[in-house]
Order: C-alpha cells, then structure tokens, then sequence
C-alpha cells in the first residue's frame, strides 16, 4: 500500500530565508556526484603519421592562447620547457592518486584481485595485453605522499609506455618520417599519464553517506524549528504516515488525534502529537480583538477572502503596466478553428477535439502572438505584397478577449505542450478594417491551438495565462515517489496562495526536492531503495510532471536569456484540471544503463566503444578501401579517411592552465569529435545485426556465409559471446606494415590473418584488414564484446517496453498458463506511476545533459511532405540535426542519407493535431484500431494518429562540423525568415505510442538547447516586424 506524508508550509515562519536552500551541502553532493556520465574509448591500432602532423599543427596554433603544453617537451634540450611539464605533473598529483584510489574502488581493471604494496607498478590485463594499452596500477598510497617522487614516477612510466617511446623515436628522425609511416599503438582516449580524465572520480560511499547524513542533520534541524514538534509514535520513534504533520501550521495540528486502536485497524501504531510549548503559542496564536475595533476596520484592512483571492493576487500582467505595453511576445504555429456552437468543453483538448463535430479548420500557419494586458492579438505577414511597408507593421488577423467570461485555456497535448483558448469572436476592425472569416460570425466559439517549439516557453505562457484569467493555487499539492511508492502533501497557507512573489521564493526545486527527502528519510525502504542510489550511484531526486507513460523532467529555472523562472514547478498546476491532469513526481535521475544483470546472478558492463583506421578487402576484386570504423551507442558507423576525426594521440596536449577547466573542454571536444563521425558517416551497422566476428582463415573472402544467431538464452549467450580470440607466437612477431611483409615468405598468409570478418543476419560477409595481426585479434575481441553486450541490451529493453505497454491497456494475447485447471482471476490494474524500467530508460538524462554524440538513435518509418509512400530510416539525433541512414530490404549496412534536417526553427506536432493534416481518405478517426505484433514481441493497439508525429521546419544550411552547429555555437542573425517564409515537413511513424511520445520529448529538448544558445537569434525573431501601437 502506498505511504503518505503531510508536509505543512507554515505561514509565520519567518519567511523563506529559513527554508533549506537549493544550494545546500546535500544538494551540492548530489549534483557534483552526478556532474558527468562515465564513458570510455579505445583507439584499436597505430595512427598515421600525417595524422599525427596534422593535430600537432592545429595544436601548435593553441599554444600562445590557451598554455598548452606537450609532453614531449620531456624530451627537449631546454630545461625551462622540461621544466613546465614536471610543475603541471606535479601540481595536479593529487588528482592523479585520487583517480587511481577511484579506480580501485570501482575494481580497477577488472581483475578482482586486490592491490598491495607502496609504489607504482606498470601492469596489463589479459584484455590490454591483446590491444597494448598501457594501465598503471596503484597501491595503498597514505595522505602525505611525495608530490616530487610521485611526478618523477608518473614520468618515468610515460618514457617506458608504447607511446612514449614512439614520440622520442619520432623526435630523433627531425621529421623526415614519410607520411605512409605508422605511429604508435592502441590506447584509451583521454587518458593521461595513466589516469582517464574523462571519467569522474567514483564516489566514496562511507565519505558521502557522512558528508549527507550531516547535511541533513542540519536541514532538519531548520525545518523542524518552522513549527511544532514532530509527532511522535507509542515506541517513541517518528512515524511518517496519512496523520504525520511533518511542518504544521502552527497554531493548529494538520489532522485531529488518532483514534483508539479497534480490532479492524490492528497492528496499526497510534500516532499522538506533542503540544506546543507555551511559548510557541503565545508567540504565534494572536490574542482576539475587542468587538469595537473589529467592527471599526475598512474595507482595505479587512483580510482577504477566497472570492478576494483573483483581485489581490498580483498575477501577470503587473500593475505597473501602461495600456499598451505588452507583457509577452513569442512567435508560434497557430491553427484556427471555429464552430458555430456557443461553448464547447472548457477543458477543451486532442480528445475532445476527434468527438467535437461540425468544426471548420484553417491550415497552421506561423503567427506573431502578442500580448497586451486584456488581449491577446495574432499577426500575420500582410497579404498584399509592399502593404507592409507602407503601414509600417504587420496585419492583426485575429483578436482573443482574455475579459470575455467565455475564454477558457486549456492543454491540448502534453506530448508536444500544445496548449488552447476557447473564446466568443472578436471583430478585429477597430484595429485593421475588415475583419477576418472567423469574426465575422455573432455567435459561436473560435478554438485557438498554440505550439511553440519551446517546451518552456509554452510552460510559461500557459502559468501567466492561467493565473491572469483567475486560476488559484490550491491548498495542497501533492509529490508522489514512485521508487518508495509514498505521497508527500504539501499544505500552502493561504497567504502564499495569493502572494505571487513569496510562493515563488517557497517554490523551487531545491526547496521542494530537499523537503521530501526530509519527509521521505522517515520511510523504512529509504535507505535500501533511494539513499544507497543516491550516494554509491550518484543519482539525484528531481521533479516531473507525469501523465500516463510521458514524463516532461523539470530541469530549466532559467530561461533562454538566464533570467529566473520562478513558477517552473508551479507551472504544471495550470493544466491540473485538464481532463487528464498530470501528476508532480520525485523520482531518481538515471542514465543510459552502462550494465545489466544475468539471470546467473552475474553482472555484464558496457565495454569500451572502439575506433581505429582498417582497410576493407571487396570480395570480387580483392580491392582495398581504407575505412575508419567507429563505435556509438550500439551503432558501427564506417567513415571515409579524409572525414575519420580521430582523437588526440597520447601527450600530445596538456595545458598549464586549470586542469578542471580543461578537463570540461575535453570532454565536450570529445563530444563533438563523435558528432563529427556520426554526422560524416557514410555508412551504418547496427551491432545486433551481427552474428559472429571471427579471424579470416581463408584467403578469398567469402560472400555468403550460413552461420545462425546464438540462442537468446543467457547461458548460450554468455559463452558465445565471451569467447577471446587468443593469440599465437606468429602474431605477436607480427611488427606490422609493409616492411614485415618484404621480410615474410608467404605474404599472403600474413595478410589473411591480419583480416577480420563480419557475419552479418542478412548472410553477408564483411572482411577488414588492419596494421597487423595483433590489431586483427585486439578487434576481434573488442567487437565481440560490444556485439553481446548491446544484443542483450535490446532483448532487456524490449521486455521493458512490453511490460510498459501492458501497463497502459490489457495483453492483446492472453496468458495461457501450462496447467490450467482452474479459472485465475484478472490481473489487476497497472499503476502507471510505478517506477517502470522503460521510463527511466526512454527519459534518460543523458539526453537532457547530452553525455553521448548521439542524443536517440532508432529506426523510424518517415516521409518527405503529407504525401508519398513511407520509407525506412534510421533515425538519429546529433547537434541539432536528423541525421538519416536508409534501410533497405536485405543489406545491414545502411547508407546515410545526403541531405540532414536541421532543428533550427522547427516545430514538432504529434497526435490528433498532427493527423488532421494528414491527406483525405489516409487518417480515418473512427476506424477501428488494428492490433499489431512485431518481432520482439511487443504488441500494440494505438490508434493511427497516436503513432504518428511531424517535423515543421525552415531549410537552413546543415552545419559541416559538430563546433558550429547551433546547439555550440551561436549562428549569424542578420536576417531572419517572414512568419509566411517557405517551410518544409517531414512526417514518421512509430510502432506505438510510447516510442512516439519518447522521440517527441527528445526532440523538444534537443530544440530547447538550440534555443538556449541561440540566444541573438531568438530575441530578433521575437521582435522581428512591428504590431499596433496603441500607446498613440
């Protein structure tokens, strides 16, 4: 059964100051645990030297501005320039033990064997051995080690590594290497001097546990001191049920005291509440008045009633405002309806709308939304062309009356925050002359639909608009933890229900999430179920509004000009009363998975994603194409030579300046790098299509090959796919290069097995050759690795998903149970604010935080305009671009698409809304819905327009590198496109309604980001063309 606590604000506490601030210890624990997403990467065999003479220049022009250094300057006959590595080596020592004492925790290179001794020992695992990766291990370092000696160590280890050796061999030749000349081995990108700076140090779980009970300590000590004492139980311990006050209201108790206990509520605890001490009362319960000064009082000095509330609350537009001036302005896609019914359904939104008859639609179009006090005015571009020019502004094509007792705002959708505004028709002729079509009728409804490509801006619009047109606050809210499956209620004093101003100091997130954690730590699961997350895993609570199996995350307090936005969490209050209202939730943070749990009991990790320069042997000609290969979230993308972005090579940067600061620019460096690759990508295999990677073992490659998947089977998978390919003494006397195979009598033996071979499920054969046949095996390994672990993570998200759509409506087959003798009763109804694996898995923060290149990645059906047949895709979001790649029947590799879709001004549409648009005769409403099952065995029944949604962009120039595109860096904004400038759509399909919902948020928040730093920009399309002035 589910929990419940009541959390009281009092309303004399002393104002907000006294509140557990946002910024608290605890909450800035969490938030430095929960900074970065670990990932890791491996460069697969050597670089090529005019690779290497490439990044060297580009970092050679960073040198005079940014302090870079290298750390082959050890090298150097200048003492100061050996000098200027040792002082970075050393300085930052104590970062290099604390990452070697994380890695310990965390189990070091995997081995499980512990680590003895005092100094530092260079070590490899049976994985690095094949691949050549350098690892250092550490022992049991005390606290007052020796700066000095550990640089000069660290050093020494860097002069015997693979690629040290390889830069003091290259500064010998004085560069007169020939630019087909290989350098250096395979190593960990982002790893300097044996530590990977990319990844955050592991939280030590008894130094946080520590660090957050005392935060706490002192959080409560402050909450508590803002009312009476807590209740306290028969065993003398606090008690957070139904009847615990946690922050009453003083002066009064939150629930009259518990009953006797009778046999019906046995077991039950009686709960009884502490008196305020007699201070406490006298302090905060006023004496009464004599009769004559009440009766004596004015109508100003009266307190306010709730039918006083909407005057006295000081909601937008603010008092201050001049008739005329205009409290907000955006550019949105409007669609017009009108009927000629006299009021529709005030909740009025996409399901309403498919049973609403006899309504007349106008196509979308982009209008300029004004508004000013008691009016919201839609302008458009002026038909008649120079019109524009001569008025001096833009055409008004139709007014909203925010007085009239008829306007009504609803939310239409909460997948896209579509929001709408029913109202009685309004002539527009006092303004601009002949009204439009849809004035021009006495009677009826005009039916105003509002998308803004926003998400929180559309939030804001409906909180100002809700709160101007007389929506109240209610006494209570309620915040609901899946994980703990308990409600916190918060009370608000009825002061703060009509004080804009305090409500938003009391509001915000930090508060609100620090409360219930206050309130939540009484529960006897939180310690097993949240505070071991919290501080082993580094997750954080935050806020969501929920409806049904989309959760919108509450991460933006600032808008896209850094100003605050104080009602965030409040805003969601507006469409409470919706006709499906959506629910305030806490819930743990969570990222891609990076392991998974087999049924043994054993636990698989994500292995490190792989990138390295091959060569593809074609099967007829025995031709060769030089390939470079890389691996991103499952996906094995094949980039050309000159369009690879390979990584830094080892020590080829450091920097003398803040090594945190560089660390933070590395790892978006790396971000973008990826981006580059996925962005260039001729080409892409999805990992799960393949069925085995083997070692060449004949000389002709073969076409075809008849091999079938492994079984689904844990045990049959796990001993498949952890096979190692072990290597033999001829491979490792294979040096590599062409110079070995002048040496070697029988070439073409050595080039086979420096050959590896993909077994694709569509019975194709793909051979690559690399540097040598050590590289061949390092491959081989890696990639089998990679292969199992992402199959498996497709059968465990494909379980999550059917299990989530389940939860939305009954099994489309029944469960037939083995022996079944009797009748079973129906399974009960599911409880979609249970926390289902699939949510936290499709709303994942790496999407909001974007830790990996490619934001979401799956194959959608979609089509260029409403016509046309639908063609596959695989679909993938990258710097603020769809980047596509065509499936086509029987190929595993796909092609990428010429052209990618910027999602600069775009708007994304879905359901109802978007399938109106659809051609007559292809979106029928009332046709019955088809139940449909695919071959993972997900089963649907989602009525077309529920799995469909569509892109309404502008074409803009696709970025050429990740660096300039506008999720990075600001773009030119001299001009910006007409409100009826030309716009171009795109519509996909789904295979349900929770993978449409997901790809919606992700594209919402992906545009988000581009708003947010194209901030020049979105200021001139806002203030782009003048409106009526009505100040004249």
């Amino acid at each position: 059964m589910a929990s419940s606590s009541q959390l009281n604000l009092p309303a004399n506490s002393g104002g907000p100051s006294s509140w557990p601030r946002a910024d608290s210890a605890l909450t800035r624990e969490a938030n430095a645990q929960h900074e970065a997403h670990p990932t890791r990467r491996i460069f697969v065999g050597p670089m090529p030297e005019k690779v290497i003479s490439h990044i060297e220049n580009e970092v050679k022009k960073k040198k005079e501005n940014t302090g870079v250094i290298t750390l082959n300057q050890l090298e150097d006959e200048a003492p100061d320039r050996r000098e200027d590595v040792m002082n970075v080596v050393k300085n930052h020592a104590k970062r290099f033990v604390e990452q070697y004492r994380s890695d310990r925790r965390r189990g070091g290179d995997g081995d499980g064997e512990s680590k003895t001794g005092s100094r530092i020992k260079r070590k490899r695992s049976v994985e690095d051995a094949e691949s050549h990766v350098s690892s250092f291990e550490t022992e049991n370092w005390d606290e007052d080690y020796d700066e000095q000696n550990l640089a000069e160590e660290l050093v020494r280890k860097w002069r015997e590594s693979e690629w040290g050796q390889a830069w003091k061999n290259r500064g010998k030749k004085n560069n007169k290497s020939t630019t087909s000349h290989w350098i250096g081995g395979s190593f960990e990108i982002g790893t300097l001097l044996g530590v990977n700076l990319l990844n955050p140090p592991a939280p030590n779980p008894s130094a946080v546990s520590l660090r957050a009970i005392t935060a706490n300590a002192s959080a409560s000590k402050s909450v508590q001191n803002l009312g009476p004492p807590s209740p306290i139980t028969s065993s003398g311990q606090s008690n957070v049920d139904s009847k615990t006050g946690l922050l009453a209201v003083p002066g009064r108790s939150s629930h009259s005291e518990s009953p006797a206990t009778s046999s019906k509520d046995k077991g039950k605890q009686r709960v009884h509440y502490a008196l305020p001490s007699p201070e406490i009362s006298e302090t905060l319960v006023p004496p009464p008045l004599p009769p004559l000064e009440v009766l004596s009082r004015t109508e100003s000095a009266l307190d306010p009633t709730s039918s006083q509330a909407a005057m006295l609350s000081p909601a937008m537009p603010s008092p201050g405002l001049q008739w005329g001036d205009i409290v907000m302005r955006d550019r949105m896609l409007v669609r017009v309806t009108y009927t000629k019914q006299g009021a529709v359904n005030a909740k009025f939104d996409d399901s309403i709308n498919r049973t609403t008859r006899d309504l007349q639609y106008e196509d979308w179009a982009e209008f300029m939304v004004v508004w000013r006090r008691d009016l919201i005015e839609l302008y458009e571009d002026d038909k008649l062309p120079g019109r524009e020019m001569f008025s001096g502004r833009k055409h008004l094509a139709y007014l909203i009356p925010l007085k009239s007792g008829r306007t009504n705002l609803s939310l239409y959708s909460f997948v896209d925050l579509t929001f709408c505004i029913t109202c009685p028709p309004t002539s527009t002729r006092t303004f601009s002359g002949p009204r439009p079509i849809f004035s021009r009728e006495k009677e009826g409804t005009n039916i105003f639909i509002f998308k803004h490509k926003s998400r929180s801006r559309a939030w804001d619009w409906t909180w100002q608009i809700w709160r101007h047109l007389g929506g109240q606050v209610p006494p209570t809210i309620e915040v609901h933890n899946p994980r703990l499956n308990s409600t916190v209620t918060i009370d608000i004093p009825y002061r703060l229900q009509i004080d804009n101003q305090e409500l938003y100091a009391v509001f915000t997130r930090g508060n609100i999430v620090e409360l219930c954690m206050n309130s939540l730590r009484s529960v006897p699961d939180w310690a097993a179920l949240v505070e071991k997350e919290l501080t082993e895993q580094g997750k954080r609570l935050e806020l969501c509004w929920r409806r049904d199996a989309h959760l919108d995350w509450l991460w933006l307090d600032e808008d896209i000009y850094g100003k605050t936005r104080p009602w965030a969490i409040l805003a969601g209050l507006a469409v409470k009363q919706s006709s499906r209202p959506a629910a305030l939730e806490l819930r743990l943070t969570s990222h891609a998975p990076t392991h998974y749990h087999l049924k043994s009991g054993a636990v698989i990790d994500e292995p490190p994603s792989i990138e390295g320069y091959v060569e593809r042997i074609k099967p007829n000609t025995q031709l060769k194409q030089s390939l470079y290969l890389s691996t991103h979230m499952g996906l094995l993308f094949i980039n050309h030579v000159n369009e690879a972005f390979p990584p830094s090579p080892p020590g080829l940067a450091l920097t003398t300046q803040d090594l945190d600061s560089w660390v933070k620019g590395l790892r978006k460096s790396e971000i973008h790098r990826g981006a580059n690759q996925v962005m260039h990508a001729a080409g892409v295999i999805n990992l799960r299509s393949i069925v085995a990677v083997r070692r060449a073992f004949v000389l002709l490659p073969s076409t075809t090959h008849t091999e079938k998947d492994p079984g689904s089977d844990d045990t049959t998978w796990c001993n498949v796919w952890s096979q190692q390919e072990q290597p033999n003494l001829d491979d490792d006397e294979d040096l590599g290069g062409e110079v070995y195979l002048l040496q070697h009598h029988d070439k073409q033996l050595v080039r086979m097995r420096r050959c590896f071979e993909l077994l694709l499920n569509t019975g194709n054969v793909i051979r690559f050759e690399t540097y040598s046949r050590r590289f061949a095996v390092e491959w081989v390994n890696r990639l089998r690795l990679l292969v199992g672990y992402w199959k498996h993570k497709k059968r465990v998200d494909a379980k999550d998903e059917i299990e989530l759509a389940q939860a939305r409506r009954p099994r489309l087959t029944p469960q037939t149970r083995v022996c079944q003798e009797e009748d079973f009763p129906p399974d009960p109804p599911a409880d979609m604010s249970a926390p289902y694996p699939a949510m936290e898995n499709l709303y994942n923060w790496c999407i909001i935080e974007g830790c990996n290149p490619i934001t979401k990645a799956t194959k959608l059906h979609m089509r260029k305009g409403l016509r046309g047949p639908y063609k596959l895709f695989y679909m993938a979001i990258v710097a603020g671009h769809l980047v596509r790649f065509r499936v086509k029947t029987g190929s595993a590799l796909h092609n990428s698409a010429k052209k990618r879709i910027s999602l600069l001004d775009a708007y994304v549409l879905s359901g109802y809304f978007a399938a109106m648009n659809l051609p007559k005769g292809e979106f029928m409403a009332n046709a019955p819905t088809a139940p449909r099952r695919y071959l993972d065995g997900l089963e649907t029944d989602d009525r077309d327009e529920d799995m469909v949604f569509m892109l309404w962009y502008r074409s803009h120039p696709a970025a050429t590198h990740a660096e300039k595109a506008p999720t990075a860096a600001a773009l030119p904004s001299k001009s910006v496109p007409n409100l009826s400038g030309k716009h171009k759509m795109v519509v996909f399909r789904t295979r349900s309604r929770i993978e449409r919902d997901a790809w919606c948020w992700a594209l919402t928040t992906e545009i988000e980001k581009i708003s947010r730093v194209q901030t020049e920009r979105e200021q001139k399309l806002r203030d782009a063309g003048k409106v009526i002035d009505l100040a004249k």
